[in-house]
Formats: structure tokens, sequence, C-alpha cells
């Protein structure tokens, strides 16, 4: 007996001929409409066709950026008018990308005011300090020369020390006069002993030691007020004291 061709023609068989629910469960091989080769894996598939996919996130081009107003700022508040360098070039740039430019020029601006306010600031308090230290230099110079307009000057007429010596009497110092007969080291020492004494007026005796001698001497001394003191002694010594 000899076999040929099956005459029927072949059905392909279907998921749900193995048991499979497809209204259940789904097509197995994707969207209807794909053709068996499809299904049966006879041809790639791009999978990634049948996810949803989710909308872009718009990316903005460098180009398309404004630049920044804060480095403008921040030179003309520490450097006053150098500021305008980064506010032209930031301009230039906004106006290459269709930005709007005065913003960069109103930042140096404002940055420029505030770095003047802070010079003035400066150079007021520097001139008040030197104003204020001279002033206080100048009402402290009367008071320190006022004390010395206070002391009392000696008046003339109130010490007898000014009294003239007599004609003819040797000057031994400012205070001390003598007689031809008297050395001028005996007569410092009768002052000496007279000043020690601390009289004021009337006689008072005092002894008095010769360098030329050495020998003591009592000297009698007149106290007058308004003249000469005249002590006299020893042998015809006179001692002049004013």
């Amino acid at each position: 007996m000899t076999t040929g061709p099956d005459p029927r023609p072949r059905v392909p068989l279907r998921p749900s001929d193995y048991g499979y629910d497809e209204q259940r469960f789904g097509a197995p091989h994707g969207p209807a409409g794909r053709g068996a080769a499809d299904r049966y894996g006879t041809r790639p598939r791009d999978d990634e066709a049948d996810w949803p996919t989710s909308p872009s996130i718009p990316v903005v081009p460098e180009a398309t950026r404004p630049p920044s107003r804060r480095l403008t700022a921040i030179i003309s508040l520490l450097f006053g008018v150098f500021g305008a360098a980064p506010a032209s070039g930031a301009a230039h740039r906004a106006r290459e990308a269709g930005l709007p430019s005065g913003r960069y020029w109103t930042a140096f601006l404002l940055g420029w005011l505030v770095h003047l306010l802070v010079l003035a600031s400066v150079l007021g308090l520097v001139i008040a300090g030197g104003r204020s230290g001279s002033s206080s230099g100048r009402a402290s110079a009367p008071a320190s020369s006022a004390p010395a307009s206070t002391a009392p000057s000696p008046s003339p007429s109130a010490s007898p020390s000014q009294a003239a010596f007599p004609d003819g009497a040797t000057r031994c110092s400012d205070t001390v006069a003598v007689n031809a007969s008297t050395s001028c080291q005996f007569a410092l020492n009768v002052e000496t002993a007279f000043r020690s004494a601390g009289a004021t007026s009337g006689t008072v005796q005092v002894t008095a030691t010769s360098p030329v001698t050495n020998r003591d001497y009592t000297m009698s001394c007149v106290v007058a007020a308004g003249s000469v003191i005249s002590c006299t002694g020893g042998n015809n010594a006179v001692v002049y004291l004013r």
C-alpha cells in the first residue's frame, strides 16, 4: 500500500487547543493581527514596542540657559566699577541666547551703589575720629598750663633779700657780703649758723668757725625788716646778709 501526502488541509493549533484561556489571560504573543510566523517565533519581535512610553523630561541646552547675576553683584560690591566687566559679558551671552540682558546691568548698579555707601561710611568715621582727637588735644593743653599760671609770684618789697649791700662791702655771694677785715669763707659759715637759728626779728647771737684761724667766733646779728642783716663780732669782722 503506497502512502502519499495527506490531502486534508493542515490547520495550525491555537493555545486554546492546549487548554489556554485567551479570554482570561490575553493573547500569548502580543496583540491580535500579527501573523502566524510572529506568533511562533519564526522572526524577531520588538518587545519594547509593547511597553507604554513615559513622557520625556525636557532638557534645556547649555547655550539657552541664562547667565547668573551673582558673580556680577559680588564683584561690583567688592571692587565697584570693575563689576562692569562681568555684567557686559553676561549681557552679551544673554542676548545671543535671546534672553533679556538688562537685569545684569541692574545687578552691577546695585552692587556699585552699596560699594560707594560703605566707602562713604568708613571715610566719615575716619574723619570724625581725627577731629575728636585734635579737639581733645586742644582742650587738654590749657588744663596742663593752668597750675603754672596760678603760682604766686614773690613780691619784691616783701623780702629783705632785695636790699642793697652797703657801699664798700665785698660781695661773696648773692646773699652774703663782708668788710675788708672778714674773709668770705667765715662769712658763709656765719650765714649757715644764722639760717639755722631761724630768727625773724631782733638781735641773734650765732657762733661760726673761721677757716683761716680755725677758731670759733660769736657774731651778733641784728634783724630789721626791709634792710640788710648786719652781723658783727670777732676781730672787727662784719658780715652782711640779705
